[in-house]
């Protein structure tokens, strides 16, 4: 209760998960965060606790994937540089249903043009990429992670943090069931709006026209759209990354989709729905859902979920 930064994840067993983080402390590296699980569609919650040998267990941000034999795989959100751009993250293992959760174990990440130095939103020093929201397993047996992080020629500064520079989006992918992983393509490019290209979520479509195509959407501001684009190939190549609006009018009149941290889900009869809140610097407080029919060609009926000041980080 009272967490500002939740992230949800389903298994096939029936399990729901809640991963998130309570707050962050001064000068810490890492925020304080939780795990909690529900085994009966989500009438009680109990906590997971980590062994002491696992010491504050995954510091994840949605960033899990259920494998064919049933296995759970949960990735810490942040891989920390250790050498020659090659960067060290945790990998968790799951069982059965998330009952229990082993490791943690090392897990390798190359990404060669990574910049290797820099600060986040709170003005702290960090040498580190991002392990996002969105684990995608291919129909080969590889897996698709989003990141986001700098490289080295990301120099246009943050619009409310100068020393702060711009992000960019991208995919991981891993052959060996997440032990390593490599660069695989670029996502979205810096510079736009005021942050760049972050925090993104990707969906792979089940159902519809287009089967098998990724959807990717992203943060670019504190005060302004959604971006989203999508890949044809597996994430090999991307579209050219749009603002998203939602069409409020029987008329066609259309307002942009403001918020930050999207979460996007594909249901089983093919409609879209994401997750979005308003930072309060956008003066517009609140968390909201948006709607696709046509598999995020367009969006429509904006919900509020609240009108107060919050967090705006959300998960469906």
């Amino acid at each position: 209760p009272g967490a500002g930064w939740p992230y949800l994840f389903q298994s096939r067993e029936g399990t729901t998960v809640v991963l998130g983080h309570v707050k962050w402390m001064p000068k810490s590296p890492h925020p304080i965060h939780f795990t909690v699980r529900s085994f009966d569609e989500r009438k009680t919650w109990e906590p997971w606790t980590p062994a002491p040998e696992q010491g504050k267990g995954p510091m994840t941000e949605g960033v899990a994937v259920q494998l064919k034999d049933g296995r759970i795989l949960i990735f810490d959100v942040y891989a920390e540089h250790t050498r020659n751009r090659i960067f060290e993250g945790k990998r968790w293992i799951s069982r059965d249903g998330w009952k229990t959760v082993s490791g943690p174990e090392s897990i390798s990440v190359s990404v060669p043009k990574a910049e290797i130095s820099g600060v986040d939103d709170r003005g702290e020093p960090i040498s580190r990429l991002y392990i996002r929201r969105s684990v995608l397993l291919l129909s080969g047996g590889d897996l698709l992670a989003s990141a986001y992080g700098r490289f080295d020629e990301d120099t246009v500064a943050v619009e409310y943090l100068p020393k702060m520079k711009q992000t960019r989006s991208y995919l991981l992918r891993s052959s060996d069931e997440g032990r390593t992983w490599t660069y695989y393509s670029t996502i979205a490019v810096p510079p736009i709006e005021q942050e760049g290209f972050g925090e993104p979520v990707i969906v792979q479509l089940k159902h519809g026209r287009r089967p098998g195509r990724l959807i990717c959407q992203m943060r670019t501001g504190r005060e302004c759209p959604i971006y989203q684009t999508e890949s044809y190939d597996e994430g090999k190549t991307w579209t050219k990354p749009r603002p998203l609006r939602w069409i409020y009018s029987r008329f066609g009149r259309q307002r942009d989709l403001i918020g930050v941290d999207p979460d996007l889900v594909e249901m089983s009869d093919g409609t879209l729905v994401m997750s979005y809140g308003h930072k309060p610097d956008y003066q517009d407080h609140g968390n909201f859902l948006a709607f696709s029919v046509d598999q995020g060609e367009t969006w429509t009926s904006e919900t509020r979920l609240n009108s107060s000041i919050t967090m705006a980080y959300t998960g469906i």
